[in-house]
């Protein structure tokens, strides 16, 4: 991979900050998946998704939009939520959730490189062995398997002492799951686009009425919000969020102890660099730690660059715990036999 400008106070590959990579070693964080992973494999960002429905409406005769009236709403509605939901007074919630497999995967359908990108990153995400969120609608996350095939044969070795292979699959977790022993589970916070196995009751999160019923203030706390303030206190690694992901998170109060321990890796371009000091103080409101990445010259993908880089070094990390552990557990063998020597009785 090439460089980009070395005088850039954005990092390519930024460190793992020590108390994400401890938790991350413990099996204590939940990553927060957002669409922009996604989006790196062609999936289509929820402003594009909102465009899609608008095109059918204005190409479908029988609704006869108006091309300045398309025109008005294509450049000036720039909140997707708002579009589809007007999108869906007039094609109907039906046929929106009848179309948003073929709309969201359009592009992954064109290109196997797509598929081959998002089996990649999402890899890498499994790698960190975490309990995962995400608001996206693809099962990408889901269908991912470690990369244990990067493995040297003595780190395999390790790991089947520690019986350490990860499962090939996610197990789905739902909105009534406090995610406690919360390893290898997923949860789809706003439902999933296949519907033979959809959460939430087979009731996919779109447009502005169900978002009000998904995150309205419910003292059961059997819903959307309700989910996100019982995880409050543990520690999240955000990956890929957009503005609409984090205006979700913006209406749950954080609580005042968890300054410090909810991270978000956010990409930067050269010439961002001066804000960063500005988007740490943003992010303190929402007790997040910003870990800046150069977008500079790989674009998106360096998300992509950034999550292998991570997913080696916690491997590393892990491997050297679980030698240590192995080593211990020896020692401790040993001694209990010289014990049981020292106590034998003398023939």
């Amino acid at each position: 991979m090439d460089t980009i400008d070395n005088h850039s106070t954005i990092p390519e590959l930024p460190e793992i900050p020590p108390v994400l990579r401890d938790k991350l070693l413990e099996g204590e964080v939940i990553i927060f998946v957002g669409n922009g992973v996604s989006r790196i494999g062609g999936v289509l960002s929820w402003k594009e998704l909102a465009h899609a429905f608008l095109e059918d409406w204005y190409n479908d005769e029988k609704y006869q939009l108006s091309y300045d009236a398309y025109r008005k709403l294509k450049m000036e509605k720039n909140d997707p939520l708002e579009l589809l939901t007007i999108c869906e007074g007039v094609l109907g919630k039906k046929y929106l959730l009848q179309h948003l497999s073929n709309k969201l995967l359009q592009k992954i359908n064109q290109e196997n490189k797509n598929e081959n990108k998002l089996k990649e990153i999402y890899g890498y995400i499994r790698d960190l062995r975490a309990g995962y969120i995400t608001t996206n609608y693809d099962s990408f996350l889901e269908d991912a398997s470690p990369t244990l095939d990067l493995l040297s044969e003595k780190e395999m070795e390790y790991m089947k002492q520690l019986r350490y292979i990860l499962p090939s699959r996610l197990n789905i977790a739902d909105l009534n799951d406090s995610l406690n022993e919360h390893i290898n589970k997923i949860v789809y916070l706003h439902g999933k686009i296949e519907q033979q196995s959809a959460q939430l009751d087979n009731k996919v999160i779109l447009t502005l009425g169900d978002y009000l019923e998904h995150y309205h203030k419910d003292e059961n706390r059997q819903n959307g919000r309700g989910f996100l303030e019982h995880l409050a206190k543990k520690t999240f690694l955000f990956i890929g969020l957009g503005l609409k992901e984090f205006e979700i998170i913006q209406h749950i109060n954080p609580p005042t102890n968890s300054a410090g321990l909810h991270y978000l890796l956010l990409g930067m371009s050269n010439s961002e660099a001066d804000l960063e000091e500005q988007y740490r103080k943003y992010y303190k409101v929402l007790h997040i730690q910003p870990i800046p990445y150069n977008i500079s010259y790989n674009g998106y993908d360096q998300l992509m660059y950034v999550l292998k880089n991570w997913s080696e070094q916690i491997r590393r990390s892990r491997i050297s715990k679980y030698q240590k552990l192995i080593k211990s557990a020896q020692d401790a063998e040993n001694v209990r036999l010289i014990m049981e020597l020292q106590n034998a009785p003398f023939e």
